[in-house]
Parts: structure tokens; C-alpha cells; sequence
């Protein structure tokens, strides 16, 4: 069994990458790590190219999935000045608001913020993140049930599935037996509590192929 691929997490709020800390989004504060040189995306994505090779970087633009403006300029700018494919949760709300036609740029479907879950459009270009907090699941469309979700998003076949334990985000409190179990044959990412390379091979054994980290790699633990 192939290593489980680690992804590294952008946290994007007014241009800036922020420290993600237990989905309380107004704690934020921008980025600080003995690796980096600042809070500036683009040298985040040289660091960690050049640390660690990573061509695939996680990119939640806080900004628009709290309904303020988009951190548009600075996307641009990582697409002209690295060479990196970007998941980009921009917190789609409805299929037309999902950006389309660009390979670098693979659209995140979170149930944090979508609505369309009573319908199953093609999403084999997108990743799908199931989205809880405290172990409850956390959707914008109420009343929706977990297992409906679920049904929906792997009808829909999108390229893989993320478990997104909200409260876990740099809380170090990684546990692979709160993630969703996945079916033979998916494609899952953990995300949440990541402490270092024995929480890595836990995601293996859970049965995901990678995890989306972000603490550990600025306090240099991955």
C-alpha cells in the first residue's frame, strides 16, 4: 500500500494565510513558522514545493465562504507564480458558481456552504468535503441527512471525497476512528488534527489515500 499523500493546506483570509485554530474563524491570525519567511501564499507554495515536492495544494478562500468579497487576486497570482494545482473551496453554493475549464484549479464542493444535494450534477472535475463539527454533521442545507449527502455526492462521482473534521483544524486531536468509513475502491482525505508521521500512517490504516495538513508542516513536525 502507497504512503498516504500529504496535502498542505492554505488557509486564505484578506490576502493573507491565516492559522486555521478549531473552525473559529474570527481567531484567525496570519501564518507564522520558523519555514516561512511570511503570511505571503506564493512563498508558501515555493516552501513547500521545494520541501517537499508538493505539486497539489488544499486553498480554502476564507473570504468567500464567509460571503465576503474573494481573495481573486491573490489566486491569480499563485496560477501565474507557481506551478502548483490548487483545491479551491471558494464556498460554492450553487453548480453554476463552480469555476470550470481550468486543469490547476479543482473545485471544492463543501457541505459547509452547498445547497444542490438533492440533485446529482456530474462532479467527476471536483472533490467533494464532508464537512462536521463535534462529530455532528455540519450542512448548509438543513435537515439534510449525512447519509442522503453521502448518496448524492458518490452518485455524482467526483474525483475524491475529504472528511473535514471543522473542530479538529490545528486542534492536534487527530483520530482515525471518528473518520467516515470509506467504501472499497474510494478516494478519501482526512483533514483535522494531523499531528506528525504517526497520525500519517493512521490515515493509511483507516483506509484514506492522503490528508490535508497544515500545523504540523509550519511547526516543521512533516
Amino acid at each position: 500500500m502507497d504512503s498516504p499523500k500529504l496535502i498542505p493546506v492554505m488557509d486564505l483570509m484578506g490576502g493573507l494565510l491565516v492559522r486555521a485554530t478549531g473552525g473559529v474563524r474570527a481567531d484567525y491570525r496570519p501564518v507564522q513558522s520558523p519555514l516561512l519567511a511570511s503570511a505571503d501564499p506564493v512563498n508558501f507554495v515555493k516552501v513547500f514545493q521545494k520541501r517537499l515536492g508538493s505539486d497539489t495544494f488544499y486553498l480554502a478562500d476564507l473570504n468567500a465562504i464567509m460571503g465576503l468579497l474573494p481573495n481573486s487576486e491573490v489566486i491569480k497570482a499563485l496560477l501565474e507564480q507557481t506551478s502548483a494545482t490548487f483545491w479551491l473551496d471558494g464556498g460554492y453554493k450553487r453548480m453554476e458558481s463552480v469555476p470550470q475549464g481550468n486543469e490547476r484549479i479543482v473545485p471544492i464542493i463543501a457541505t459547509e456552504t452547498y445547497l444542490d444535494w438533492d440533485c446529482s450534477p456530474d462532479l467527476s472535475a471536483t472533490m467533494v468535503s464532508i464537512d462536521t463539527f463535534h462529530g455532528r454533521f455540519y450542512c448548509a442545507r438543513a435537515g439534510m441527512p449525512l447519509q442522503k449527502v453521502l448518496a448524492s455526492a458518490r452518485a455524482a462521482q467526483p474525483k475524491g471525497l475529504i472528511h473535514m473534521r471543522l473542530d479538529s483544524v490545528g486542534a492536534g486531536d487527530f483520530n482515525q476512528f471518528k473518520l467516515i468509513p470509506p467504501r472499497q475502491g474510494e478516494v478519501w482525505y482526512a483533514a483535522g488534527g494531523i499531528r506528525g508521521p504517526e497520525d500519517m500512517l493512521s490515515v493509511g490504516e483507516a483506509g484514506y489515500v492522503g490528508a490535508l495538513v497544515s500545523t504540523a508542516l509550519l511547526e516543521g513536525k512533516l
